[in-house]
């Protein structure tokens, strides 16, 4: 349900203070419906991604320095993703969709 969705989605915004402290950055990809957001504070990162368009679209994203994640940990769906040695993510979104990620770094110490 709606209420269910929205529940969850402010959850989990409370579980990711990068959001409203972080330094971010926009992320560049070659789709010009979406939008990507890298935020960082201290050792931890959380990347957003939203399609603003209502067609369904898949797209590349260039996330930057890479050195030492280990992965993505998708925080608001359970689908696979994988990010490329060359720092590069290639995902699918429906229309008006969106995906948010919490870096998987080593030696990291608490991850959402």
């Amino acid at each position: 349900s709606l209420l269910r969705w929205m529940t969850h989605l402010i959850r989990c915004r409370r579980h990711c203070p990068e959001v409203g402290f972080g330094a971010w950055q926009v992320l560049p990809g070659p789709h010009k419906g979406v939008i990507a957001l890298r935020y960082d504070v201290e050792e931890r990162t959380v990347i957003t991604v939203h399609n603003l368009s209502r067609r369904r679209c898949r797209t590349r994203l260039h996330l930057g320095d890479v050195t030492g994640w280990l992965g993505l940990t998708d925080l608001l769906a359970d689908a696979p993703c994988e990010v490329q040695p060359d720092g590069t993510l290639q995902l699918s979104l429906e229309g008006y969709g969106l995906r948010w990620f919490r870096v998987r770094r080593t030696g990291a110490g608490m991850v959402l």
